[in-house]
């Protein structure tokens, strides 16, 4: 249902989301992929841009949103998780012995082991569902019209505290355009040029792909990033800004 969203009934459609949003168990289940990153029924509900939510929900969305490696909220966490560690005494002064993925057992501090240690256990939660990145669900909310772009401002940075991340992950929705498939046309390259991908216009797009569909989808997509480098430059834009991006 969550994914046929158009063909199903639309009452019941709208009563399993409600569900969903009002339960955290039920939002994080995930049927595809794994626990802790998987495509979750919070998730998919989100694949549906005429899907109207309340502001209960969009709310609901953010706060599972924000649980994610790498936002305000999850970098707080750590922060107080560091202080605990400080006011019960537990420095790097002790070295301890600490299995590090496939290097083995290795010394480390043991207020560093005990980071690492409280690290791997977030990234296992099922609190990581809704995806993965670049393309998880705070892709989604960005992406998502019932969010305004006053709340895209705040969130686009609230999501990710690192500037090499966002602009990472921002390159990366730039490349899925490119590499979407229908721009290959049989060809072993894409015939889209990202270094020319704010200079086409939708009749350019239109002419290339031959339908309305994967030119409103590939447009929607071009226009999002446009909007990601306005609400949140990339580093380099900001150090020498572009306007052509504008």
């Amino acid at each position: 249902m969550l994914i046929d969203y158009e063909s199903v009934n639309q009452e019941i459609y709208q009563k399993l989301v409600n569900l969903i949003y009002s339960n955290t168990d039920i939002a994080r289940i995930v049927l595809d992929g794994a626990s802790n990153g998987g495509y979750s029924y919070l998730l998919m509900t989100l694949w549906n841009p005429n899907l109207k939510l309340t502001e209960e929900q969009k709310q609901f969305a953010v706060s599972e949103a924000m649980n994610k490696l790498g936002t305000t909220k999850y970098e707080q966490r750590q922060e107080e998780f560091s202080k605990k560690l400080d006011d019960m005494g537990i420095t790097d002064d002790e070295v301890i012995m600490v299995e590090m993925d496939e290097c083995g057992l290795q010394p480390c501090g043991r207020k560093t082991a005990n980071e690492y240690m409280n690290f791997m256990f977030s990234t296992l939660s099922d609190t990581q569902a809704h995806g993965t990145s670049p393309f998880d669900i705070r892709y989604q909310i960005l992406r998502n019209s019932n969010w305004t772009l006053e709340e895209k401002q705040k969130l686009v940075y609230d999501f990710w505290t690192d500037d090499e991340t966002y602009d990472e992950y921002l390159e990366q929705w730039e490349w899925g355009i490119i590499n979407d498939e229908a721009n290959y046309k049989g060809e072993s390259l894409s015939q889209l040029d990202k270094a020319e991908l704010y200079e086409y216009t939708y009749q350019t797009l239109l002419d290339f792909y031959g339908d309305e569909l994967t030119t409103d989808n590939i447009w929607n997509e071009i226009n999002f990033c446009r909007t990601m480098h306005l609400l949140r430059p990339q580093k380099w834009e900001i150090d020498e800004p572009y306007q052509k991006v504008i």
